[in-house]
C-alpha cells in the first residue's frame, strides 16, 4: 500500500497564519510511528528571526487545512519547494 499525507505548519499572529509550510508525502510505503515537529518549527523560527521579528510573539504549531488556505497575503508569498528522496531509491 502506498500512502500520501499532506502537512500544514505555520506562525499564527492575531488569529491570522504569516507563515507557513505545506508539506506533501507522496508514495510512501509506510508512515512514521511519530513525526519530529522541530523539522517543521525550526525553519520557521528562523525565517521569522530573519525578518527581524521575535518567534516567541507567534503561535506556531500545526495548522488545519482551513487555517492554511485562508492565509495573509497569499498573492504576494515566497514560496520554496523541494523534494526530499529516500536514501534506498
Amino acid at each position: 500500500m502506498i500512502y500520501q499525507m499532506t502537512i500544514y505548519y505555520g506562525a499564527i499572529l492575531n488569529n491570522e497564519v504569516i507563515y507557513s509550510l505545506e508539506s506533501n508525502l507522496e508514495d510512501c510505503k509506510t508512515l512514521p510511528s511519530e513525526i519530529d515537529e522541530y523539522a517543521f518549527k525550526y525553519p520557521l523560527e528562523q525565517t521569522i528571526l530573519g525578518d527581524g521579528l521575535n518567534p516567541n510573539d507567534f503561535e506556531i504549531g500545526y495548522l488545519t487545512k482551513e487555517q492554511y488556505e485562508n492565509r495573509f497575503d497569499i498573492e504576494n508569498e515566497k514560496a520554496i519547494t523541494w523534494t526530499i528522496k529516500n536514501q534506498e531509491e
